[in-house]
């Protein structure tokens, strides 16, 4: 990354090339050389307090590592071969991602069923030509970035809208006033690692810098009366 690109606060350097290019180049390692579809993967920030002093470079070798060190970034990925859990196949018609006027009502890939009389369209807090951003429909400290269409992982993206999407990242924590520190990290999973089957990247944040901006906000304060805090 060039020294523009190193300047830039944490979350706003997702949409820049040399980020770009390391997400893509770490998903083809993942995916193709390594052969994992079900997996968990996640980016961390230098000032994350979870960021390694030091870390090692990932084994891959060669062009994979060197864009992981410039990119300036961490980089994790889990998966497990073993995993039976398999997510939810929800109709696009009762998908909190594309059905935007229904009230909130799903029971995920674990078991959990989450209810809201709110609406999708109630937690919009970012919006790009293909992708929305939305308060986590469970009102944990999250924000999930949703395609507009249905994509089952990120690898199925053309280039132009995977780099919208990591840029639809940027521009919400950017629009929503989130400060450097205030994103923790964010997390994609894959396969049997998803609880609904459609892509979604979850960009937690610390609870304090949630509360900040959205304690007021109607689904929040309806899930902290229903949790009696």
């Amino acid at each position: 990354a060039g020294a523009a690109e190193r300047a830039a606060p944490p979350v706003q350097r997702l949409a820049s090339d040399g980020v770009l290019r390391a997400l893509r180049d770490v998903l083809r390692y993942v995916e193709e050389d390594l052969g994992c579809g079900d997996y968990h993967f996640r980016v961390l920030f230098a000032d994350h307090p979870g960021f390694p002093g030091k870390t090692r470079a990932p084994e891959a070798g060669g062009a994979v590592a060197a864009r992981v060190q410039e990119a300036g970034l961490l980089f994790l990925v889990v998966t497990d071969s073993g995993r039976t859990k398999q997510p939810a196949e929800l109709p696009e018609d009762q998908n909190p991602a594309f059905a935007m006027d229904l009230p909130i009502e799903y029971t995920d890939g674990e078991g959990k069923t989450v209810a809201s009389r709110y609406t999708p369209k109630d937690l919009i807090v970012g919006e790009s030509p293909n992708f929305r951003t939305f308060i986590d429909a469970q009102a944990r400290p999250v924000l999930v970035t949703c395609p507009k269409r249905f994509v089952r992982r990120m690898s199925e993206l053309p280039e132009a809208e995977f780099a919208e999407l990591w840029g639809s990242v940027a521009a919400a924590a950017e629009a929503n006033g989130l400060a450097a520190g205030e994103v923790m990290d964010i997390r994609v999973n894959a396969g049997s690692f998803q609880n609904l089957s459609h892509l979604h990247l979850k960009i937690w944040l610390s609870r304090d810098a949630f509360m900040r901006r959205w304690a007021a906000h109607p689904r929040v304060v309806e899930a902290l009366e229903a949790s009696g805090e």
